[in-house]
């Protein structure tokens, strides 16, 4: 049977849903449990940037970075980058991401503690897996970023951050930002 280029975006379009699943999942559970992050796993290439075997040249996909920058600057959000890349490569890619103001909260390191039941030195722990051997399409950021956003209002995670802004704001007025996080236009990479 020959695959149809109508039939492979049909099948693509749907595994995509598996992360949108798992962002509504992980806010969930946030909710559920009543935590209060939500630890993102990132790959690098097949991702932000285009697989390239031959070379570190950085290939980006359109809207990564600002769907990056959007979601590593929710207060929930813990961005961890989880990547093969050897250590000056991982290094150029931070700086990258530093300047495109994305915020990092780990590299190749698991950043929960061990529970009695979890032993998280070797395993990795995440709520959600952004790779592209997991099925992530880097065509589907927007689309990721909407639900990031989506899950968070639905969860009430955006209100429990809000309320504990605003107790900040009242002890120090002028001090804290309430509302949507701020884009401002990216450099040529970001």
């Amino acid at each position: 049977m020959e695959a149809t280029s109508e039939g492979m975006e049909t099948i693509e379009r749907i595994s995509s849903m598996s992360l949108h699943h798992s962002i509504l999942k992980a806010y969930k559970r946030a909710k559920d449990m009543n935590w209060d992050k939500i630890y993102v796993l990132l790959d690098i290439h097949g991702t932000i940037a285009k697989s390239n075997y031959s070379s570190v040249r950085k290939i980006i996909y359109p809207n990564a970075m600002v769907a990056l920058r959007i979601i590593s600057k929710l207060p929930e959000v813990r961005l961890i980058i989880w990547s093969s890349c050897y250590k000056k490569d991982i290094d150029n890619w931070v700086r990258l991401l530093k300047k495109c103001k994305i915020k990092i909260s780990a590299i190749n390191e698991t950043i929960v503690p061990n529970t009695k039941t979890g032993d998280f030195r070797k395993k990795p722990y995440f709520s959600v897996l952004i790779d592209d051997k997991a099925g992530f399409d880097p065509r589907t950021w927007e689309e990721v970023t909407t639900f990031f956003l989506m899950a968070r209002d639905v969860y009430g995670m955006r209100r429990k951050y809000e309320e504990r802004v605003k107790g900040r704001l009242q002890a120090r007025p002028g001090k804290a930002h309430v509302g949507p996080v701020p884009v401002g236009r990216g450099r040529k990479d970001c």
